[in-house]
């Protein structure tokens, strides 16, 4: 016998911005900043006017209107120092370094 299923779009978007999904997601992305963290180069002082900064910049967000529609749970990774765009993807004198990519890969799976 054939089964059949009908989508409740209304329930899969109150299913995406259940507590239990932001606590799933922020446990994920709370891993992935501590390797981020653990991970981040930090520059020689005698040469770097502003060493560690990087890796001190590192900060979770999270919202329950996340996505392209606004629409589910979402915890985002990022960094807010000056320096983080050039470890991540690099430049002509520094190569790239993904911290955050890989950190979000690893830090993502299931322990």
């Amino acid at each position: 016998m054939p089964s059949e299923f009908h989508a409740s779009y209304e329930g899969i978007g109150e299913m995406l911005r259940m507590p239990e999904i932001l606590a799933d997601l922020r446990a994920r992305m709370q891993r992935a900043k501590d390797l981020a963290e653990e991970r981040s180069p930090v520059g020689d002082p005698r040469r770097d006017p502003h060493p560690g900064q990087y890796k001190e910049s590192w900060f979770l967000e999270e919202t329950l209107h996340g996505g392209a529609r606004h629409d589910r749970a979402q915890v985002i990774l990022g960094n807010s120092s000056p320096q983080a765009v050039y470890n991540e993807y690099g430049n002509r004198n520094t190569p790239a370094r993904h911290t955050a990519w890989n950190a979000v890969i690893e830090g993502a799976r299931d322990s």
